[in-house]
């Protein structure tokens, strides 16, 4: 029944904006609606909407979306109900993403040969120019070498080239930002009344030419001259009926392989990439405008395995394998000047506090919860925590968080809860919410290996590790072993999701009228675990009392000469001892502001 209803939606929603054209669909039904793979192109990021509104009515479609925009979208909610399976994010799974992504085409191929429809997007990302370009890309090539028999038909899209969804302009905006401003529009269009943009849906059955049994290289190109046989030129329809200038050509993005300046490459960094390159293409001559797809045959979990290897070999951390696009982006990839490293966030305007010259001092107190307590209790609206992820947080969000998930964490067993998480906001909220749930965080160094990880958790009897599954899928991606531990992994999301709406309502009006709760919350004495680092043997448990941290904290303040208006970086993980009291302790008694990184090896966004 929901998916029955949310087809009329999304049908009534497109037709305010599109008026869509179906070909070739009564053709495709005359021989079956079981077991199909389409394979559409991917001219913007509304048409597998589009596209799957035309098929939803006839076919029961699975269809393929990264990992990240299905946690990071609506999608995280409905996804299931959706039939939308997820591919990992190989930019954050590094390695570990390859076997992933592999393993998911095999069970596509099972859902095919169940009589499953499969929707897949053999170029896996929108187009950069008005030309479908499917570079190496593998995966249609392997769903094909899996199950030669499999029915294909082949879905050409046009007439979105030139959407505010395209990269037309340039560049690219998310989907919910878009949609947002789609919204406005079709609102002062009087919801009826707007401009449509004429877009086709063509479906073709197998064509007798199609290549079964190719090549990658050969099902690739002929893919591509079918996508571009209706190539359109970048569109412009007005969003409003009042706008003038009416329908009109604009002119194309600039080339997205502009030419990059490789000459302040150290030779012994281009020496280092040109033969790894050498390595894994056995290609003797080498170009630094050379693109990895086109020119060199890498598909994108290739270019993903180059990817992890230049941050592994030069310690930078790129963002995402998939602005890897020419050696030249390698080689600067590879001195820390990728324009694919992470862009920051804008500074929000709740961050900055008045001028406060006075010194920065510590109540009287002996545990870290009461001090937090009494420090959110004189300034609950103040900003404490801040990191790229979660943006902002004030006293009183960071209570509204420890309420909702503390019950949660107060039912698991056991006295000891481990916890594996980087710098960040989320790790020192964390921290306090096991506090106050009468539990003793144990801080697990992920750096150590398996074997002094698993040493250290049944030394001190953790049954639940507290981590995020963000987390856990980057830690693997650069090559992290967490062995059978991961059985006693708890994800927060997962965690999260098990809070009733009531439960949320409830923590939210006591954030603002009662914190009772947490003033009679039986905290333990020990307000930490951590362990030595096992350079001489195996690590050994380090219980720290609260008074002991008190201790240290206020002897350490004593001569730092802090202003209530400064702020600190935090980057130290918090299995460190120096971590665990400057970038946890520090904000949570005495109110100094945290913006926290998670990577302290990155230097050159810890400068940013």
């Amino acid at each position: 029944m929901f998916i029955y209803f949310a087809r009329i939606l999304v049908k009534v929603l497109l037709s305010l904006r599109y008026r869509i054209h179906v070909r070739g669909l009564k053709e495709c039904l005359k021989k079956g609606n079981k077991g199909i793979l389409f394979m559409p192109n991917h001219p913007a990021l509304i048409d597998p909407v589009i596209v799957s509104s035309v098929l939803a009515r006839h076919f029961q479609v699975w269809s393929l979306a990264d990992e990240k925009q299905i946690r990071n979208t609506i999608l995280k909610y409905f996804h299931k109900s959706l039939r939308i399976l997820s591919l990992p994010d190989i930019g954050i799974a590094g390695r570990s993403g390859h076997e992933l992504v592999l393993k998911q085409l095999e069970n596509c191929v099972e859902y095919l040969k169940a009589g499953d429809n499969l929707l897949f997007y053999p170029a896996g990302r929108i187009y950069r120019s008005k030309a479908e370009k499917l570079r190496a890309n593998g995966g249609a090539a392997r769903i094909m070498e899996l199950y030669p028999e499999v029915r294909v038909v082949l879905v050409r899209t046009t007439g979105l080239w030139g959407s505010d969804f395209s990269r037309a302009k340039g560049y690219q905006t998310s989907f919910g930002e878009t949609l947002l401003s789609h919204i406005k529009h079709i609102l002062l269009n009087g919801i009826f009344f707007g401009p449509r943009r004429d877009v086709t849906v063509e479906l073709v059955d197998q064509p007798a030419d199609f290549p079964v049994g190719a090549d990658r290289e050969t099902l690739n190109r002929y893919l591509e001259n079918f996508y571009n046989v209706a190539m359109t030129p970048n569109t412009y329809v007005p969003y409003t009926w009042f706008e003038s200038g009416g329908v009109r050509y604009m002119p194309e993005p600039d080339a997205y392989n502009a030419v990059e300046d490789t000459s302040r490459i150290p030779p012994e960094v281009k020496t280092k990439v040109y033969a790894k390159l050498h390595e894994i293409t056995g290609k003797k001559i080498l170009k630094d405008t050379d693109t990895l797809g086109t020119d060199l045959g890498l598909d994108s979990l290739m270019v993903a395995e180059v990817h992890a290897w230049i941050q592994d070999e030069f310690g930078y951390e790129v963002n995402s394998p998939e602005t890897l696009r020419t050696v030249a982006s390698l080689l600067i990839a590879a001195i820390g000047e990728s324009s694919s490293t992470q862009p920051l966030q804008p500074i929000p305007p709740n961050w900055f506090i008045e001028t406060d010259p006075s010194a920065l001092w510590i109540q009287k107190g002996d545990k870290i919860t009461d001090l937090f307590l009494d420090n959110a209790k004189l300034r609950p609206n103040r900003p404490i925590l801040a990191d790229q992820n979660k943006g902002v947080l004030t006293n009183r969000k960071i209570i509204l968080a420890i309420l909702a998930l503390k019950d949660k964490i107060a039912a698991l067993p056991g006295e000891r809860i481990g916890i594996i998480m980087p710098a960040s906001s989320i790790s020192t909220v964390i921290y306090l919410t096991t506090l106050f749930a009468g539990k003793t965080p144990v801080m697990i160094n992920f750096t150590v290996g398996l074997r002094n990880m698993r040493h250290c958790l049944g030394n001190v009897g953790v049954d639940y590790i507290l981590t995020a599954g963000l987390v856990i899928e980057r830690l693997r991606g650069k090559g992290v072993d967490f062995g059978e531990l991961a059985e006693k992994f708890l994800y927060l999301e997962d965690l999260a999701e098990q809070i009733s709406k009531w439960s949320k309502i409830k923590a939210l009006l006591c954030s603002y009228f009662c914190w009772r709760s947490l003033r009679r919350a039986k905290v333990q004495d020990t307000a930490v675990i951590l362990f030595t680092s096992g350079s001489e043997s195996l690590p050994k448990a380090v219980p720290l009392t609260h008074r002991n941290l008190l201790t240290d904290l206020r002897s350490a303040m004593a001569d730092m000469h802090l202003r209530q208006d400064d702020c600190i970086l935090g980057m130290l993980p918090p299995f460190h001892s120096f971590g665990i009291l400057l970038n946890v302790m520090m904000p949570c008694c005495t109110n100094i502001r945290m913006v926290y990184h998670a990577n302290p090896m990155e230097g050159d966004m810890l400068a940013r």
